[in-house]
């Protein structure tokens, strides 16, 4: 069930509260706010969320190898959470660009590679991505994990998340005293608590139900092209 940052906050001030020798006055609440996006940050990377993490459909645009509007990825933060791009409508993802192959000796219509676009490029915070060869064409399903603060804005109370209440008031208790390192030992009852509701979750998530399929979790997975 979701929450909002303003919810984390107060539960985590609750934690910050109850340990000996620390005085809630040292936690002021836009400073807490910040803490708890630092939390949510954190966790966030730490595993592909379902409900951060979905499909993309997408039109390449046949010349540069990126894709058309009105689809972006500006919600996408990193390369890194970029799970699998895919042709249109195949059960196997793209390799990504191998360091060594030159793109530029790349040609056809049909798309073979994926990397990230360079930084500073134009269109980069909305494309993220280019495909190879650069003259690709038609379209591609990317999935992606997409983080729910809208870009250059900042964390606030009224902003809503999704990740585990529990998780996260954990991880935020754990940033606000790793900040301060006032008292070593409740940082680490907080971090224990953080871990230990993780692997709850992770073992619930792990007990699900799924389909083993040729992109499942065998992890060297050969690519052939058509």
């Amino acid at each position: 069930m979701g929450t909002t940052i303003g919810n984390v906050v107060q539960d985590a001030l609750g934690i910050l509260g109850e340990v000996t020798g620390v005085g809630t006055q040292l936690y002021s609440e836009p400073r807490m706010v910040k803490d708890a996006g630092r939390a949510f940050n954190m966790l966030f990377k730490k595993h592909w969320w379902p409900v951060y993490t979905y499909w993309i459909d997408a039109e390449l645009d046949g010349s540069t190898g990126t894709i058309l509007p009105p689809e972006t990825f500006v919600s996408v933060i990193d390369f890194d959470d970029f799970y699998a791009v895919h042709r249109d409508k195949a059960t196997t993802a793209l390799p990504t660009l191998m360091q060594d192959t030159n793109p530029h000796a790349l040609s056809g219509d049909t798309p073979r590679y994926w990397t990230s676009m360079n930084h500073g490029e134009v269109d980069y915070e909305r494309k993220k991505i280019r495909i190879f060869p650069l003259t690709s064409q038609g379209r591609i399903q990317v999935r992606a994990r997409h983080h729910p603060l809208p870009p250059n804005e900042e964390w606030n109370i009224d902003v809503p998340v999704a990740i585990d209440r529990d998780l996260l008031v954990f991880g935020t208790a754990f940033v606000a005293l790793s900040g301060d390192d006032l008292n070593p030992q409740a940082k680490a009852d907080v971090q224990a608590m953080m871990d230990s509701r993780y692997r709850d979750i992770m073992n619930s998530l792990s007990n699900q139900r799924t389909a083993l399929n040729e992109v499942g979790s065998v992890p060297n997975r050969w690519f052939a092209y058509p």
